[in-house]
This record gives structure tokens, sequence and C-alpha cells, in this order.
């Protein structure tokens, strides 16, 4: 057996989240190698750039103890009519999709000069799987950004159950992990709702991130290159994103583990989230309704369709089952500082809030244990005095589909919703440079995240909603949006 050959097995194992006899794996990938063709249609190659840059698994690695890289338009030696005809092979095979799927009068490839569609349809239906490598071939690209003269749509929005690889590029330890999967075992990895793997995607980004410390404390880099910037402070001001992304990327870093954007000095871009082009704002600034490229949809359909019976109703002060309280708010403090001044982060992030905006959250203030009491408790933060209706209204004029939220803790059943940590992200948004709309916006859409989590934790089959709370459109379209499947 080959040492280094076993080594990688067992490095790539890890990397999945795989426990396997690594000897079996070796037997198995020396008697048949997994079969790999990989397309290439309207995108930059920087997925294939990040796919020979591995520390661990070199090009030369893969190809002569792997797998069989039978057709990749950059790598292979065959070039015209003998590159298509290594098409033509009778047995299975990976296929690998690098870029989005334009029109036939802007792509056409191979000597044939057939059409993108053309030739994912005719491999995909006799491939034993589909991998959609980087962005461009998960959702579109920035080719599909508006307004779209070419077209391009998504290996997603032909073939459904292909396997999404997104970002731009991925990791080339996603991209090789991912592949040698199904070498190993004839299969993909395990997915997440989106169809992506999840040992790659399940985890926000901003979770893992080197600078998540400052952004706690509400230390913020004002513009690039500043005295902050050099001091490692956080970079959600100048536009990073990582609290919207989902994706591995400070664990596995890039070229051979060299960097990753928020280490070399830049925000996260969202890039291996779907309409990371248009649905994220402008690259370097916070996420504000007049950046929105791709308008919020909204869904006001009647909340009343929910409801089969009475035994489950949601109130202001929580949910009850056939009259009895099982999903309830509970936290006390004389104000909001008491809240926030728990420890050394707190005590400084409350600071950093008092010198930027000279309010103080000292004063008296009562917070009811209600979904509206939170919704109140956040304006206060904020300094306005706004009626409940005026803060809604406020958050409805939120343009941008993704929502600043706050990171409410749900206990078991009865289920005790707890906030007491969550109002700390205020203070934290404002002072990242969100405006009071779209913090409000995040404030509503947790309630309504809130509620969902709760009614499934509690196997509803039916509720009803009473209360003004839950008459105005705001909180009737973000029920709508995560109670989807209810």
């Amino acid at each position: 057996m080959n040492a280094n050959v076993l080594a990688q097995i067992q490095s790539t194992l890890k990397t999945l989240g795989v426990k396997a006899d690594e000897n079996e794996i070796y037997a198995k990938i020396n008697a048949k190698k997994l079969k790999l063709i990989w397309l290439h249609f309207s995108e930059c190659t920087g997925c294939s750039e990040s796919f020979i840059r591995s520390e661990n698994i070199g090009l030369d690695d893969l190809i002569f103890d792997f797998i069989d890289l039978v057709y990749h338009e950059t790598y292979m030696a065959a070039s015209g009519f003998l590159a298509e005809d290594l098409l033509n092979i009778n047995e299975p095979f990976l296929l690998v999709v690098e870029g989005a799927i334009s029109e036939a009068s802007y792509y056409t490839g191979g000597a044939p000069a057939h059409s993108a569609m053309h030739k994912l349809k005719e491999l995909a239906s006799r491939a034993s799987c589909v991998y959609a490598i980087g962005s461009c071939s998960s959702y579109g690209g920035i080719q599909a950004a508006k307004p779209n003269p070419t077209n391009s749509i998504s290996i997603e929005d032909i073939l459904k159950d292909a396997v999404l690889i997104p970002g731009c590029p991925p990791s080339e330890s996603n991209i090789i992990a991912s592949i040698l999967h199904y070498a190993f075992f004839d299969k993909a990895p395990l997915l997440d709702e989106n169809n992506r793997p999840a040992f790659a995607y399940s985890k926000c980004l901003h979770d893992m991130c080197e600078r998540k410390i400052a952004f706690e404390s509400g230390d913020f880099v004002e513009t690039f290159g500043d005295e902050a910037a050099k001091n490692g402070a956080c970079l959600f001001k100048v536009g990073c994103k990582g609290p919207y992304t989902f994706n591995n990327c400070p664990k596995t870093k890039f070229n051979a583990k060299t960097s990753w954007p928020v280490q070399a000095g830049h925000g996260c871009i969202a890039c291996s989230e779907r309409d990371f082009w248009d649905g994220y704002g402008i690259y370097e600034q916070a996420l504000a309704s007049s950046y929105a490229q791709t308008k919020r949809a909204r869904n006001y359909e009647s909340l009343e369709r929910f409801n089969k019976s009475d035994e489950v109703i949601v109130k202001d002060d929580g949910i009850y089952v056939n009259n009895e309280l099982l999903a309830y708010l509970e936290y006390e403090s004389q104000n909001h500082a008491e809240l926030l001044n728990k420890n050394k982060l707190g005590a400084k992030l409350l600071n950093n809030y008092k010198d930027k905006f000279n309010l103080s959250l000292e004063a008296e203030s009562k917070i009811d244990n209600t979904f509206s009491g939170i919704l109140k408790a956040c304006s206060n933060i904020l300094g306005l005095d706004l009626s409940l209706n005026e803060l809604l209204d406020m958050a409805n004029k939120y343009e941008i589909g993704i929502a600043s939220g706050l990171d409410f803790k749900l206990a078991k059943k009865p289920i005790l919703i707890d906030v007491t940590k969550s109002f700390r992200l205020v203070l934290i948004y404002r002072l990242g440079g969100l405006d009071e709309i779209a913090i409000l916006f995040g404030v509503v859409d947790s309630i309504a995240s809130m509620i969902a989590k709760s009614l499934k934790m509690l196997e509803c089959k039916s509720v009803k909603f009473e209360g003004d709370l839950f008459k105005h459109e705001i909180l009737i379209d973000r029920l709508n949006y995560h109670l989807k499947g209810f």
C-alpha cells in the first residue's frame, strides 16, 4: 500500500467528517477509479484554478491515484473532434459542471459547436450524478446579474437534483472532498436543505471568523487601511457579509490554506449564497434598502389559511395550545444596560455605543414579556420615540430580502423564548452601519422565525393568530415566509 495515498484518504475523511475504513477505500479506488467529466460553460475558470491548488492532494495525485479525469477542456491534451470522442463513454461517470448556461447565441462549445443546454442535457442524462461547481453553475453567477444580457441560468434551474458546491470560487478543499466522497462511496456527501454538502455549508461563516470578538464588542473598520483595520477590527461596516453566509472559508481557507478574504483584510461578499451579486447590496457597504438590485418579495396572503382549528393560538405574549401557554418570553431587567453589561465585551460594546451615538441605556426602562415588547425595547435602544405601528411601518420599508436577525434561543417544551442576549445585536448592527429600517426589519423577521420554529417544536398542524400585531403587513409577510410548508 502507498502510505501517502492512505494519509490523503484519512485527511479527506476528516474534512468530510466521515468515519470509514481507509484500507477498504484504498482497495476500492485502486481496483477502479471514478471517471469524471468536467464541462466548462459561461465562467472564468476560477473554479478549475482553485481545484489545482490543494495542499494535501495535488492534481497529479488526483489523476494518478484517485480519479480518471476523462475530459477537462483546460487540462486535457486532446482537442477538436478527438476531445469530443472522449465524451462517448459507456461506463458510469460523475459529471462536473463549471459555469452558467447561457443562450446559444452567446455560447457554443467543442468542435460540433453545441449549445451549453444541448451539451448539459445530453451528458447529464448519462451521468451517475451531477455536481455544479461554483456559484455560476449553482446559481447563475455574475453573468446572470441584472439585466442578464446573455439570459444565463443555473444548473439548478435545469436539474433539480444536482449537487451544488457554490463559491466564487469554492475552496479547493470543498471541491476535492466532495468529488472524492463520490469516489469513495459511490454517492454524494450528506446535503443540506439547499442541496449543498453539509460538511462545507452547514455553519455560518461569521461564527468561525477570527474577527468575531471585534464584532461583539462593536469595534469596526471605518475605512480600509485605518488603524482599526490594522488592529484586526471587524469588517462588517465596510461591507462584510459574513453573518449572512454559510461556508467554511475561515476553516479551510484558500491556496493551500494560505489565507482567506477576511484574513487578507477584505470582507466576505457572500459569494457562495444565491443571488449574491444582486441581493446583498453594495460589496463594501453595510446592507441598506437604497442599494438593493433585487427587491424583497412580499407575501400578504391571509394567515387565516393556517388555522384548521382553534387549538393553537399565537398571541402577543406567546403560543397557547388548548388554552395553555406553551411558548412564552421571560426576561427581567431594570434597564437595557443591565442586559448587556454581563462581561468585558458587553461593557466595551456599551461604551462604544454611548461614545458613537451619545445614547445612554442606563435609564429605567421596563421591557414587556411580549413580542411587541421586543420591538419597543429595540426602538428604545435606537433612540426612536415611535408607536408600535410606526415601528412596523418602518420595518416594512426595507427592500433587501436579507435579514440581519437576532439570535433568540429556544428551550425545550414548554418553550422558553430567551431574548436576553439578543438585544446586544441591535447595538452592534447600529455601530456596524445598518440603518434603523434594516435593524427593525431584522427584529420583525426574527420574531416571525422564532414563532415558526416554536410551532414546529410543538408539532402544531394548525395555528390561529390573534391581536393587532399580527394584522400588520410586515408580520403577515414574514410569517408567510417562515411558515412555508407548514
